[in-house]
């Protein structure tokens, strides 16, 4: 079998273009807003711990945060109603990852479950060209134990 010089050159060329490409991964429906990592994952008041947020599945699905609001929250209809308790918020400069180190709130309630809960403010552009956001939420149950006397 005989190839010819422009042949080869062609197959060289979409190999060489095919390992700079980023991997496209199979992403969830659930990693749209960004796939959330605590560390350590078994917390109590006053513990701090680290958040890795992982945005390159949201950015392939088109999703680019512009702000990012995370939060310690109590689900809804669970023990009530407690509002959630802002952890950290920023103008978010792009990028693939965001990680940063938090502290868990002295503001827990009784017999209540918790999770960290990400609020991606994001840019599209509507029908008239104009830009407008959304927000997308994505959550992590945490596992925190609160010490008997705080009950």
């Amino acid at each position: 079998m005989k190839f010819s010089v422009p042949t080869f050159l062609t197959c060289a060329a979409f190999a060489a273009t095919s390992w700079a490409l980023p991997q496209r991964r199979d992403c969830a429906d659930s990693s749209k807003f960004g796939d959330l990592e605590v560390v350590p994952s078994n917390l109590a008041p006053g513990d701090s711990f680290t958040v890795h947020v992982d945005f390159t599945c949201a950015n392939q699905l088109g999703v680019y945060p512009k702000y990012t609001d995370y939060y310690f929250a109590v689900p809804v209809n669970n023990n009530g109603y407690e509002p959630p308790v802002l952890l950290y918020r920023m103008d978010y400069g792009g990028g693939t990852a965001d990680t940063f180190t938090a502290q868990v709130p002295d503001a827990f309630q009784f017999n209540a479950s918790y999770t960290l809960e990400l609020q991606a403010t994001f840019p599209l552009t509507g029908t008239d060209g104009s830009t407008y956001y959304e927000v997308g939420t994505t959550y992590l149950p945490l596992n925190l134990t609160v010490p008997a006397g705080d009950q």
